[in-house]
């Protein structure tokens, strides 16, 4: 957030931020600085506790002369309100993801160029598009990067559960470290 030279002599800006996700501003969320002209930003601590995902902000701006409680919440006369949501999406940037139908089997491969933070993927199947999906793998399957990678990798995956000349729709769900994750596809195929 950035204040420009001059416009708001003798105000405050009041900003909070729910660092551990529990929907209220609490003892250590809080901060509050003068503006002043030439300030471009802001500077505060992130606590180590903090979620850093989809995290809850507001800043409020007390006008000149404001002489009440400084607090996310409550009416004030001379000042402004906005509110924020940050949301940290997985950091996978997926190149491609296919399905190929082969004997017996559908065969399934991706692409990543990138996988920071990236922790692992779910893959999810339904024989309608928009019918009910079923995840087919049972447990997650690992990155083959290491942590915190700016680097990709390819994947395959043979889904053996599957019936001849139907139709199967599939979705890529990568999972970060944060337990935030991201859908990607459909793509179909059909056993032969």
């Amino acid at each position: 957030m950035s204040t420009s030279q001059g416009t708001c002599p003798g105000c405050k800006l009041g900003f909070w931020f729910d660092w551990n996700g529990n929907g209220t501003f609490g003892e250590g969320e809080s901060y509050l600085m003068p503006v002043v002209a030439g300030t471009p930003t802001l500077q505060f601590y992130i606590p180590d506790r903090a979620l850093l995902t989809n995290i809850y902000a507001r800043f409020r701006l007390y006008g000149p002369g404001y002489t009440g409680p400084y607090s996310p919440t409550g009416m004030v006369k001379n000042g402004e309100v906005e509110d924020y949501r940050f949301v940290n999406p997985t950091a996978v940037e997926l190149l491609w993801f296919q399905a190929t139908g082969v004997r017996r089997a559908i065969k399934l491969g991706w692409e990543t160029a990138s996988e920071v933070d990236n922790l692992g993927f779910n893959l999810y199947r339904a024989s309608v598009l928009e019918g009910p999906r079923t995840k087919i793998n049972s447990a997650l399957i690992p990155t083959n990067v290491p942590p915190g990678s700016p680097f990709g990798a390819v994947y395959e995956y043979t889904d053996t559960t599957v019936q001849g000349r139907v139709t199967y729709y599939y979705w890529l769900e990568d999972v970060d470290i944060y337990g935030n994750s991201t859908l990607h596809g459909p793509a179909q195929a059909q056993a032969r």
